[in-house]
């Protein structure tokens, strides 16, 4: 019985030393916001590493058609909307269909920026007809996610996805 309640130690132990930090700032993340009743699958591809002034290339795929919102957390807890922008302001995206963001004829980028350290991207999607563009603006830090619950709980279907993101 002793050995046994070690090994139950040890593994723990070992299990709290493999959580790393991106995986609990991606937790943090989630945690303000809530889970879809109905979620749509949504898949979402970027470099997990990236220098500073690099530019990013994201890639998203979803199973339904809606509305594509993509915001970035910083290493401060600052929040950004970054997709849609000004210079790309359509965030509609088709179904079964890759999107990459940004556009390869685009005359825009995203580039990753100072400060460094590790940084979360959070894409949201949303029926067609949902317009959370105000509501996003308005968030200045990740612990303001908590204000989109209603919003995001009145849907019947949206999804999320996050990707940490570790910029040098």
């Amino acid at each position: 019985m002793q050995k046994y309640r070690i090994f139950i130690l040890c593994l723990s132990l070992l299990l709290q030393a493999c959580n790393t930090p991106s995986e609990e700032a991606g937790n943090a993340v989630i945690q303000g916001l809530p889970t879809p009743n109905k979620p749509i699958a949504l898949q979402f591809k970027a470099k997990e590493h990236v220098n500073i002034g690099d530019p990013m290339h994201l890639s998203l795929w979803t199973e339904q058609n809606g509305r594509l919102w993509l915001l970035i957390v910083e290493p401060d807890n600052s929040i950004s909307l970054i997709y849609p922008n000004k210079n790309a302001m359509d965030n509609t995206v088709i179904a079964k269909q890759w999107i990459s963001i940004p556009a390869k004829e685009a005359d825009w980028r995203i580039v990753a920026a100072a400060p460094g350290g590790i940084s979360q991207l959070i894409a949201i999607l949303t029926p067609p007809d949902i317009d959370l563009e105000a509501d996003l603006l308005a968030l200045n830090n990740a612990s303001q996610l908590s204000d989109i619950h209603e919003t995001l709980n009145a849907l019947e279907t949206w999804g999320i996805q996050t990707k940490t993101i570790t910029v040098e």
